[in-house]
């Protein structure tokens, strides 16, 4: 028996056959103001015991098993956790140290726990031997383990788990597996398929796996196809689905329809794709694992003067209404009219865990154009670090490119490989490699913290090919913040293929005073001017005349704002307010939002009084400052929280999410203010065309006959009208608590034209539970068109 130190447990280790038989163990527990039970600390920790194992403490007595998974110590965890209906839901599946459970995972090490910010979501697997996972020192925290190993048995297992008397998997607990390996979750779903699991949609409604496949937006499209709505006002709601793309729909009200849901229908004799975890993946912009559906769709109700997070800041109703935080809370589709780039598909194959051809198939099977892939389509996934750029490792390399000699070496260096492999690789997938490149073996690890930090420092990456070259301000910043010499790092980039400049090249050795100059936060940037509130900051700290720092700073290759006398330098509280925990200003170039967000928040302002500073002290901006000056000094709390793009990111804002802004600040159709709002805050709106226009006067003439079905109706739909698009169709029948059927043969009746006009056959009867939303009260007459 041994003990690794104090605050530990004890280790038992067979030694092999002995004379006796058993071992007993007296533990001496310090009180500390309070009794400690032996079965208590072991309750908590020992969680699979690899002998038989009892515990005494007075009265109390605890057995363990060997090899058992405690129950006691999966409830003392966390009591709601694992728990379904009053009782631990913990399933064997097989292998003698994998258990299937309810909620959150868990990582043993030798059957004991230990706390972990990135365990595993569905399952307790204990780990021993040589994939035992690395722990602290004190052992009571998980610093690391074999993720490959766990997928692999974990994936050997699945089988065990498609049993449907075990009420497992459901959509919580695939959403929680996707959340840790979209690759399991998926292998978890293709068994589900085969097997023809039933999927329970809500408590009343399922459907085989097999036919519908999961995807978390079925819910909320169900009552479209079942006419059983549960929330009295749909508008809110109804609004969120403007956006969605048209072909990810169809699709899923085909699979809907397809379960036999709703009733007969003639849909087109297609076949319908059974969704996948990886699916709502492919179809975001921003990875689920930030910006989930249920999370997403829950804020959206909650309206713009919600809060996003506790910590936030309760936003002003000018702010709500200028559409920011509407716009930021739209769910992030892509947009099927555009194809999908290359990048993007090799971003989607690192997140789906899925090679980029398998990708690119089924991304056309939804619906999509790509770009194509050229040689790169026989990359594995094994291969997605070799394929970031000198420059931008945050991006991809374009299929085909001509690549230099440093390049390679960046590539092996990411993918921890010999240049030579790398090269023959990288050959393979269709890059032209130069005949010559440096050969490297091995990597070691000041080598890689060179390649990695090499372009950290810069605001604004570089391309490929200016990424081959460095200058002495990069030199200098690689060699801070790795910690290395100066000559290593010189030497290193030169053996890589790396150009440096003749000023690199002379750099010389930083002394502690340069280190001491450069400590500061935030660092200079490279492909930045240092500003001189900098400069300033530094010669107050280090007590040295700032135009000796300016020089300093420009001989290790920095570019330096113009240095006054000491007299006529920022002042404390200039510099205070412009030294924020966050990018240096450019004075040269426009302030984004997001900058003067993060300094009102760091000087507790308004964002109109960090405008007004900024302004004084010669900033431009990348908004119309008016647009700011309406916001309440909140908002810089309110939207510290808001994961919102900024305009250059988030791209056009089309008409389709106008729409759906105007209606989730309530302001209907009546998108004008909001379109003006937005642009003043730099987004480019894009003006909606004449044939949108028509198709709106159709929406809402549709929209009124549903809410008053004995009223006249006025403006019949003309001959040159353009038919209204399936989302319009869906998005009406939500706004008025009706099914898509309803909807649809309300639609045919006043001869607007729509792609469902051939999918019901005049049904019996609608579904008999009726929603509970209230019906507006019937006016006189339709509104005149365009009204």
């Amino acid at each position: 028996m041994t003990i690794a130190g104090p605050g530990n447990f004890f280790r038992v280790q067979d030694l092999g056959p002995g004379d006796a038989a058993g071992t007993t163990i007296q533990l001496l527990l310090g009180t500390e103001h309070r009794s400690v039970s032996c079965v208590d600390a072991l309750d908590k920790v020992l969680w699979v015991a690899p002998y038989r194992t009892s515990a005494k403490h007075g009265a109390r007595h605890r057995e363990w098993p060997p090899g058992e998974l405690s129950f006691e110590s999966l409830d003392l965890r966390n009591p709601y956790q694992f728990a379904r209906k009053g009782r631990t839901l913990c399933v064997p599946s097989g292998d003698a140290n994998v258990w299937w459970v309810e909620g959150g995972g868990v990582i043993l090490a030798d059957g004991l726990y230990a706390e972990s910010d990135d365990g595993i979501r569905g399952a307790v697997v204990n780990l021993h031997g040589e994939h035992a996972p690395e722990l602290t020192v004190d052992r009571t925290k998980l610093r690391s383990f074999d993720k490959d190993h766990v997928m692999a048995r974990l994936t050997a297992v699945v089988p065990s788990l498609i049993r449907p008397e075990l009420g497992l998997p459901d959509a919580v607990w695939l959403q929680g597996a996707q959340h840790w390996s979209v690759a399991f979750a998926d292998c978890v779903a293709e068994h589900a398929r085969h097997t023809n699991l039933p999927w329970q949609l809500t408590a009343e409604v399922s459907a085989p796996f097999g036919q519908i496949g999961f995807f978390p937006p079925d819910v909320d499209l169900l009552p479209l196809v079942t006419g059983h709505y549960t929330e009295a006002e749909q508008s809110r709601a109804a609004s969120f689905f403007v956006t969605m793309p048209l072909p990810v729909l169809r699709w899923r009200l085909h699979a809907l329809y397809g379960a036999g849901l709703g009733g007969p229908v003639s849909l087109p004799d297609v076949d319908t794709l059974c969704a996948r975890p990886s699916d709502l993946v492919l179809l975001s912009t921003e990875s689920p694992q930030h910006f989930s559906w249920s999370f997403g769709l829950g804020h959206w109700l909650k309206g713009p003067l919600a809060t996003k997070y506790f910590s936030s800041s309760v936003p002003s109703e000018p702010l709500a209404n200028s559409g920011l935080l509407s716009l930021a809370a739209l769910y992030p589709w892509r947009n099927p009219t555009l194809p999908v780039p290359t990048a993007d598909v090799f971003q989607l194959s690192e997140e789906a865990e899925r090679p980029p051809a398998e990708v690119m198939e089924r991304l056309t099977d939804l619906g999509y154009d790509t770009d194509p892939l050229l040689g790169c389509a026989a990359a594995q996934c094994s291969d997605l670090p070799l394929l970031r750029p000198l420059g931008d490792p945050e991006s991809w390399l374009a299929p085909g490119a001509t690549l230099s000699a440093a390049q390679v070496c960046v590539s092996a260096a990411q993918a921890a490989c010999p240049t030579p492999r790398a090269a023959q690789r990288l050959g393979e997938l269709g890059f032209t490699v130069p005949a010559e490149y440096p050969v490297w073996e091995q990597w070691t690890e000041e080598e890689l913290s060179v390649v990695k930090s090499l372009w950290t420092s810069y605001a604004e990456q570089p391309s490929p090919e200016a990424g081959a070259h460095v200058c002495a301000a990069q030199l200098t910043a690689v060699t801070y913040s790795t910690g290395l010499a100066v000559r290593f790092v010189r030497e290193l980039l030169g053996q890589l293929g790396f150009v440096l400049s003749a000023e690199a090249s002379a750099l010389p050795e930083l002394t502690d005073d340069d280190r001491g100059l450069l400590t500061q936060s935030p660092r200079p940037q490279v492909d930045r001017e240092v500003p001189l509130h900098h400069v300033a900051a530094a010669s107050r700290r280090l007590n040295r005349p700032a135009r000796a720092l300016a020089e300093r700073l420009r001989e290790l290759g920095y570019s330096v704002a113009e240095t006054p006398d000491n007299e006529h330098l920022p002042s404390r509280e200039e510099i205070t307010f412009l030294s924020a925990n966050a990018e240096v200003p450019d004075p040269r170039r426009p302030v984004p939002l997001r900058r003067v967000v993060e300094l009102a928040t760091h000087a507790g302002i308004s964002l109109a009084e960090a405008v007004s500073r900024l302004s004084t002290l010669g900033y431009g901006f990348t908004f119309e400052p008016a647009a700011v000056a309406r916001f309440r000094k909140q908002d810089a709390g309110a939207l510290t929280f808001v994961p919102y793009q900024s305009p250059e990111d988030f791209g056009p804002v089309t008409p389709a999410a106008l729409h759906a802004i105007a209606h989730h600040i309530g302001q209907g159709d009546h998108t004008a203010d909001v379109a003006v709002s937005l642009t003043e805050l730099g987004f480019d709106v894009v003006q909606p065309s004449e044939e949108w226009m028509r198709e709106r006067d159709l929406e809402d003439l549709l929209l009124y006959a549903l809410q008053s079905p004995e009223a006249r109706i006025g403006g019949s739909p003309l001959p040159d009208d353009p038919p209204i698009s399936l989302v319009t169709l869906a998005v009406v029948a939500m706004r008025t608590s009706k099914s898509l059927r309803e909807a649809a043969l309300r639609a045919t009746e006043l001869g607007i034209r729509h792609e469902a006009e051939t999918w019901f056959t005049p049904a019996p009867t609608e579904p008999d539970d009726h929603s509970a939303a209230a019906t507006p009260p019937q006016s006189a007459a339709a509104p005149p068109r365009g009204g």
